[in-house]
């Protein structure tokens, strides 16, 4: 078993970026994302704040219940090593 650990700047851009990459290698067969995430708001985003506790992507302006559950979301379903998506 081999692995890499990612340290990612804590904006809502790079953490999406990130994601991104690992689900388009094919040598990445399983991703953890550790929770929660403590982001810094990024150009015009808020974060991860704001919205009465919803996250608000920067990208699409759509909501969702936490910035956790939108960047668990961004997983593929099959490298969800952790099994936490919807």
């Amino acid at each position: 078993i081999s692995y890499e650990t990612w340290r990612v700047d804590p904006t809502p851009s790079r953490v999406e970026a990130a994601i991104g990459e690992a689900n388009g290698r094919d040598d990445v067969h399983g991703v953890l994302i550790f929770h929660p995430l403590a982001l810094r708001a990024g150009p015009g985003g808020d974060g991860g704040g704001g919205g009465g506790g919803t996250y608000r992507c920067e990208r699409t302006g759509v909501r969702h219940r936490t910035a956790d559950d939108y960047f668990r979301d961004l997983v593929r379903p099959e490298k969800d090593v952790e099994g936490h998506r919807r």
